[in-house]
């Protein structure tokens, strides 16, 4: 299975020496649990929250992308990231915008993800049954 932050912090890190993760207040301590999860931990500088409400970010106009834009320069100047992972799917419409402005990468894990799985489908990739295979012909039952 890939996550869309799975996908982001791995595409972050193939681009950057270091990321900051900027998202939602209420989603900041799952950001920095997968980080640690996808072995990502040594590449994310750190994970940022801003108080914009999740229904504000698809209204342009409201400071709520500033607010992201704001937060993203910070990540850079105060955590030394040179690239931003957007950590919430509401943001992705506004990634460019957002990059435009800070002058650096900045990764959407909608995107990052479905390019991902494109790719293993083009690559004719898929998960590996050896482990479960192996077990069968040892008559393992424990290997499911």
């Amino acid at each position: 299975m890939i996550g869309i932050a799975d996908a982001a912090m791995h595409a972050a890190s193939v681009i950057a020496p270091g990321f900051s993760v900027v998202t939602l207040q209420r989603t900041v301590g799952m950001a920095w649990h997968l980080a640690e999860r996808y072995g990502m931990s040594r590449f994310c500088k750190n994970v940022r929250a801003t108080d914009v409400p999740v229904l504000e970010l698809d209204v342009p106009g409201l400071p709520a992308r500033q607010t992201i834009i704001d937060e993203c320069r910070r990540a850079l100047d105060e955590d030394g990231s040179d690239a931003i992972v957007l950590g919430c799917a509401g943001m992705a419409e506004f990634c460019r915008e957002v990059e435009d402005a800070i002058g650096a990468p900045v990764v959407k894990g909608v995107t990052a993800a479905v390019k991902w799985a494109e790719t293993l489908v083009a690559l004719r990739l898929h998960t590996s049954n050896a482990a479960i295979m192996h077990a069968r012909s040892r008559n393992d039952t424990t290997a499911c």
